[in-house]
Parts: structure tokens; C-alpha cells; sequence
């Protein structure tokens, strides 16, 4: 979503950018280009058909577990995703 809509998350006072991609998504160009560029966000996080994983300070996330991240365990996600898909 990040990258189709150009809108980051902000989480707790930091910024973290989602990517979402279609298929095995191996390259993170862009998500790797924001981290980067931006010190002050400690995460990126990346959606796609490949199974949880952290490598680096990229937090992978298949996209069937979605459910997870929005869950009420982690209500500033929650509620960054919610305003996200509503705008």
C-alpha cells in the first residue's frame, strides 16, 4: 500500500512503510530506499507470499497473516492500517 498510494504508517510516533507484493516479491528497492533515507523509522514492513521473516530491519509478513498485524495485540497498527484503507 505504501508504495501504490505514497502514505506510510505512523506507529507510535515512528514511521513505517509497508510494501505489498504480488507473488514471492523478492526485491525491496523502494521499501529499501525509504529505510535509508529515513533514520527515524526503525522498521519497513513487507507483505507478500513468502513466510514471516526479519532480516535486517525488514519484518516480513505473508499475506494470508495480515489478521495479525491488525490485531488488538498491536492497536497502533491496527488503527495506522484502518486509517490507511479508509482515506
Amino acid at each position: 500500500m505504501w508504495l501504490k498510494r505514497g502514505l506510510p504508517l505512523p506507529v507510535n510516533g515512528a514511521v513505517v512503510p509497508i510494501e505489498v507484493k504480488a507473488g514471492m516479491g523478492r526485491t525491496l528497492k523502494s521499501l529499501q530506499f525509504f529505510l535509508a533515507t529515513h533514520a527515524k523509522s526503525p522498521y519497513g514492513i513487507r507483505c507478500s507470499a513468502q513466510n514471516y521473516s526479519v532480516y535486517q530491519n525488514v519484518h516480513s509478513y505473508p499475506l494470508y497473516a495480515l489478521a495479525q498485524v491488525m490485531s488488538l495485540s498491536n492497536a497502533a497498527m491496527k488503527q495506522a492500517i484502518m486509517n490507511l484503507i479508509s482515506t
